[in-house]
């Protein structure tokens, strides 16, 4: 089964939304609708999305500044659509955001593209926040590792080798990790303090 995608898209466009709602088929996508910025906001405070589409104008403001907040503060990606004479502005306006621009009208194929492109880019973005998440919590086993290392090298007067392999041995003697053993040794010193 495939993990539904939930998208938000603001508009008060009503020509735009059976389009974009044909484009992003129910078996892949949980489509949401806000026809202001303030609803979309309130909604975005209380569930999370893939990505936003954003129509300007909208019904309560323009919708640019609005897109750059939904962006940034909710760490989401945006699709924007904009009429085809500010497109230039917009866009350079936005250079430096997770937004990608479209101009306004478009065909179909145009903002299928985008909406393929915006799912390339979240799937990459989340691709690369677990590969960050890895790497931190591997950094933070080593750091506990090394916290263990210097209390043996302390406590004991072990060399820095030897207390690297009494970590790893007791930690292939009793079938657990080398975090699971320094943790168990740094608790046991802080109850000998």
């Amino acid at each position: 089964m495939i993990n539904k995608k939930k998208i938000l898209i603001v508009s008060s466009g009503e020509k735009l939304i059976p389009v974009l709602k044909e484009l992003l088929p129910v078996n892949e996508y949980i489509v949401n609708l806000s026809t202001t910025i303030h609803d979309a906001k309130k909604k975005l405070r209380n569930e999370s999305f893939y990505f936003s589409i954003v129509q300007c104008p909208i019904k309560d403001e323009f919708g640019v500044k609005s897109s750059q907040e939904i962006a940034n503060t909710f760490d989401i990606g945006v699709l924007l659509l904009v009429k085809n004479d500010i497109f230039d502005q917009v866009t350079y306006r936005l250079k430096e955001d997770p937004i990608l621009v479209l101009s306004m009208p478009t065909n179909r194929q145009v903002l299928y593209q985008g909406i393929c492109l915006m799912n390339t880019l979240m799937f990459q973005k989340q691709k690369m926040e677990n590969e960050i998440r890895k790497l931190r919590k591997k950094i933070q086993d080593q750091q506990k590792i090394n916290q263990a290392k210097l209390l043996l090298i302390e406590q004991y007067h072990y060399s820095e080798e030897k207390a690297h392999h009494y970590i790893e041995k007791v930690a292939m003697d009793h079938s657990i990790t080398k975090v699971e053993v320094a943790m168990s040794l740094i608790e046991k010193v802080k109850k000998n303090e």
